[in-house]
């Protein structure tokens, strides 16, 4: 599973390369579409990694209100 998401990283990663040299719009159209795709299967992966604690939950945004009610 961990390499299906390592693979999905690297499929995005050289289809941007490939949008940024293709003088082509509806190529860079395409891999647009190809890239949402892909990064919907990845979130997949990662929801099932992390439902089989096979990965962490990544970092949360912290409660800025909740920190500043706390007293030291």
């Amino acid at each position: 599973m961990a390499m299906v998401q390592i693979l999905n990283s690297v499929g995005i990663g050289v289809m941007g390369a490939s949008m940024g040299v293709s003088p082509r719009h509806d190529l860079t159209a395409m891999y647009v579409k190809f890239m949402a795709e892909i990064g919907a299967y990845a979130e997949e992966g990662a929801k099932i990694m992390m439902a089989n604690d096979w990965l962490e939950e990544p970092p949360q945004v912290l409660d800025r209100e909740k920190l500043a009610r706390h007293k030291h």
